[in-house]
């Protein structure tokens, strides 16, 4: 992943789920939105599995969010050779 995403997913993890604030300010459904907004990706199992401890979390999520922007490549790739295979260019 790319530092601009790991910097995403951390910013969003403090701005949700500090450490230092108090347990009952925490917010993982926040996070779970926002994650998705973002990434456009379930993220509640990896939230819900690795909410105790911060770094498991941010691995997970880093992995998850890698996942799904590889997802995302690899359909345009996809997306691409449909289109130049119905729609050839013009000589």
């Amino acid at each position: 992943m790319s530092s601009d995403g790991r910097d995403v997913v951390e910013n969003l993890v403090l701005t949700y789920i500090n450490p230092d604030i108090r347990e009952d300010d925490k917010n993982p459904e926040g996070l779970i939105t926002a994650l998705g907004e973002k990434f456009g990706a379930g993220f509640r199992e990896v939230v819900d599995k690795n909410l105790n401890d911060m770094d498991d979390l941010l691995e997970a999520l880093e992995e998850k969010v890698g996942e799904e922007l590889q997802r995302r490549e690899q359909e345009s790739v996809r997306s691409d050779a449909v289109s130049r295979a119905f729609h050839p260019a013009s000589r």
